[in-house]
């Protein structure tokens, strides 16, 4: 038998600049060519990958996620703002894309999430 305690854990590690060892340089400077994504000059300004791991006698739950932030390339950065949202009631997620807003991606978080909201 094996003896664990329900536990849960939770990551988000900032990896941009992991990237220039990974031979990813051009996509984060104004020459990077997303022209395949939009008609504006963009780079990689920022990149977070999150995981999450939960085990309970019931099992086990992973996910991980990488995101992957885009500015538009030759301006200046903009300066920080700060606001939080918590998302601690079931709420719903759609992902629109072109000017017509054609849904990519729809999803309904139907139970509220557990645990503070980070």
């Amino acid at each position: 038998t094996v003896g664990l305690p329900r536990l849960a854990l939770r990551t988000r590690v900032p990896v941009t600049r992991q990237l220039g060892a990974l031979g990813i340089r051009l996509a984060l400077t104004d020459d990077a060519d997303f022209s395949g994504l939009s008609p504006r000059p963009l780079l990689i300004s920022d990149v977070v990958q999150e995981a999450v791991l939960k085990v309970a006698e019931e099992g086990l739950e992973a996910a991980a996620v990488t995101v992957v932030a885009m500015a538009p390339a030759g301006a200046a950065p903009r300066p920080e703002r700060v606001k939080h949202i918590a998302f601690d009631r079931p709420f719903g997620v759609v992902v629109l894309a072109g000017a017509d807003d054609v849904p990519l991606f729809t999803a309904w978080q139907a139970d509220a999430p557990e645990g503070p909201a980070a």
